[in-house]
């Protein structure tokens, strides 16, 4: 996934949750706990750069 595209870091974003929500539904999973965690550090992996793109750094004097 590219940090510049952000229909792509939406849709990771989308897949954390719904790994999220299948293990508030069915907790115990440890095989979909794995898939959660995996894709969750992924995404925030991804996340910080595309944020520090569209951010401005702060100024000061």
């Amino acid at each position: 996934m590219s940090t510049t595209d952000p229909f792509a870091l939406l849709r990771a974003t989308a897949a954390v949750q719904r790994l999220d929500d299948e293990l508030t539904v069915r907790p115990g999973d440890r095989r979909r706990e794995r898939e959660y965690l995996v894709h969750r550090a992924a995404l925030a992996d991804r996340a910080v750069p595309a944020l520090a793109e569209v951010e401005d750094p702060p100024t000061s004097e």
